[in-house]
């Protein structure tokens, strides 16, 4: 081959080179612009997505409310009123009130529920002829969700719409925690809408009477007047107060209570049944009009046909009128009703008024035995075996609760004044046997329960002063009352919890005498007993129960115990642990605690509280003793 022909070649291969070099770069190019498209398609699509799934909001539901009759107002949400249409209105979504008002006929209220994107029409048809409608009434006040009374029946809260069935005058109270009641009279017109605004002021001045019963539709009379239909606060003057709660059906609760300027004063009313014939009641009638009931030292209103519901068991009553020596009496109630008819006679010449006339029954326990229980007492008297409190900066935290009379939640963080010791077991029959013989003392009755190491029932909370004093001087030690905050500490031994050994009141009959199948089986009480059993029907003997962290029996049952505290009506401890001071007057009740053998669940919390009168005897009450260290 020659040399041209081999230039040549040459030649066609590079040209051939060239072309084929060109058609792999457009074929990149063409895949270039095939993959920038593609990714532009998918930015597109999403872009397009996102907007329809987040770009696009739902619209706010629409609602129009339409009549048949013209005129109409149309009122949502209580907003400014306008003219029924069907024209839509856009609303948020959720729940409305619809309301709506025509002349002549009684207004329309609803309530519908809008969701976004919806449209609603309320169609309203005016019915006439039907009877002429009844007034309208809106009742308002300046203190948001105050209650509403008509003629003394709650009909609900302010600002909203009541419907009366009878025209005419009406009176309108509102009232609201805190505040003066506010009392409106109004005339009701048929057909028409009536306005009422209160304005409440706070109650700064006078004090509080809250009553708490075991019936509801009780009605309330305050120093005679009434009825009172409400279960709300009741504004009361400082002082002294008749407190009566009556039920049909039911025997009447009465007392008298006396108030402190600021004071929220509660109540708590026990109406029984009537024809319940294991609920015991006494009715007392005198010879001489008008003459005055005590039962167990309290005043309870005048003789007659009135029924008195009481626990069955000893009671004392007196009689007294004016000019005549007073009768007076013990009676032991059982089951059903008893009357007792008062002799008052009239005085002998020379003769005081204060001559006492026999008791219409004996005494259970006559001379010959107390002679009896006297004669087994020889030697001197002995010290009680005492625990000692271990000491802490601080009681046991107690729960959180709403503030009660009855409950020492905010005695949470008391200081305790010092060391002190505590009696293990409650004072018994014996121990203080021996002390009533020794000074001539009148021997507590027992009620055939038996007295050795049962605990000491029907003794006042002079008797227990008494008693600690005499022993004191026996001994040589100083022994005492403890106080309130003392014996709640004591009673808790370190727990925190509802009761000392936890929070489960069925566990109860392993620590504690209270009201369970045997009691009830026994006695009957009308309130709910636990479902645990002790084979104990009334008292036992001190010691028969587990004791609390702290080495203490009984603290809880069997018989509550007189403290030395006076009753402080907002059931706060004083600081310290001291007792509470007050004036001789101020101070005729005395707190106890603990929780008894006819007790329910709740009266054995260790925050439980409860008072009684100092010359109170009663058979669920002792005591226990206390001793500086």
């Amino acid at each position: 081959m020659s040399t041209t022909e081999e230039q040549e070649i040459r030649l066609k291969i590079n040209e051939l080179d060239g072309d084929n070099f060109s058609l792999d770069g457009r074929r990149k190019k063409y895949i270039k612009y095939a993959i920038l498209g593609a990714l532009a398609i998918l930015i597109v699509a999403g872009v397009a997505w996102y907007c329809m799934a987040w770009c696009t909001k739902p619209q706010p539901p629409k609602l129009a409310v339409h009549s048949n009759v013209s005129d109409a107002e149309v009122s949502i949400d209580e907003e400014a009123p306008y003219p029924a249409s069907l024209k839509a209105r856009a609303l948020a979504a959720g729940e409305h009130l619809i309301r709506m008002d025509n002349t002549g006929f009684p207004p329309f209220e609803t309530r519908v529920n809008l969701k976004k994107g919806e449209n609603h029409t309320v169609h309203v048809l005016h019915v006439s002829g039907i009877g002429d409608p009844g007034p309208d009434l809106v009742v308002d006040a300046n203190i948001p969700k105050s209650r509403v009374y008509i003629d003394g029946e709650e009909v609900g809260r302010t600002k909203t719409s009541h419907l009366t069935p009878d025209p005419g005058k009406h009176e309108i109270r509102v009232e609201q925690e805190g505040y003066q009641p506010v009392r409106i009279p109004i005339d009701l017109v048929a057909g028409k809408r009536h306005m009422v605004y209160a304005t409440l002021t706070e109650q700064i001045q006078g004090a509080t009477l809250l009553i708490k019963a075991n019936v509801s539709e009780y009605v309330l009379y305050i120093n005679g007047e009434g009825p009172i239909r409400t279960e709300t606060n009741h504004a009361l003057d400082p002082g002294e107060h008749k407190i009566r709660v009556e039920r049909e059906g039911y025997s009447p609760f009465e007392t008298s209570i006396r108030v402190d300027m600021g004071e929220r004063h509660v109540v708590h009313a026990t109406l029984m049944r009537i024809d319940c014939s294991s609920i015991p009641d006494l009715i007392v009638d005198a010879n001489v009009p008008e003459s005055r009931l005590y039962i167990d030292g309290r005043n309870v209103g005048a003789v007659g046909p009135t029924p008195h519901a009481l626990l069955p068991g000893r009671h004392r009553i007196k009689v007294k009128r004016e000019g005549y020596p007073p009768f007076e009496a013990e009676i032991d109630l059982a089951e059903g009703r008893c009357t007792l008819h008062a002799t008052l006679m009239e005085p002998k010449k020379g003769c005081y008024r204060s001559c006492r006339v026999e008791p219409l029954l004996p005494d259970p326990l006559q001379p010959v035995e107390t002679r009896a229980v006297c004669a087994g007492f020889q030697g001197n008297a002995k010290a009680p075996e005492m625990i000692e409190i271990p000491s802490g900066k601080e009681g046991a935290d107690l729960p959180e609760g709403e503030a009660d009379p009855h409950s020492s939640e905010d005695s949470r963080h008391g200081h305790l004044p010092g060391p002190f010791s505590l009696g293990k077991t409650e004072v018994t029959f014996e121990e203080y046997d021996r002390f009533a013989c020794a000074t001539g003392r009148e021997l507590p009755r027992d009620h055939g329960w038996g007295r050795k190491r049962q605990p000491v029932i029907n003794v006042d909370w002079n008797d227990a002063v008494a008693y600690a004093q005499w022993l004191s001087r026996k001994t040589g030690r100083q022994y005492r009352l403890p106080t309130e905050a003392e014996w709640e500490y004591a009673a808790r031994a370190g727990s925190a919890g509802t009761y000392f050994w936890g929070d489960d009141p069925q566990s109860a009959c392993d620590y504690a005498n209270v009201y369970d199948v045997s009691a009830k089986k026994e006695h009957n009480y009308y309130w709910r007993g636990l479902p645990c059993n002790d084979g104990q029907k009334n008292t036992a003997p001190v010691g028969s129960y587990k004791p609390n962290a702290f080495g203490l029996f009984d603290m809880i049952g069997n018989a509550r115990e007189w403290t030395a505290d006076c009753w402080r009506a907002r059931g706060k401890a004083r600081e310290h642990g001291a007792p509470s001071q007050a004036t001789d007057a101020a101070c005729s009740w005395r707190v106890t605690r603990g929780g008894a053998w006819h007790s329910q669940a709740e009266h054995l919390q260790s925050a439980h509280r409860s008072k009684l009168t100092v010359h109170g005897r009663i058979n669920s009450v002792g005591f226990r003793l206390a001793e500086d260290l």
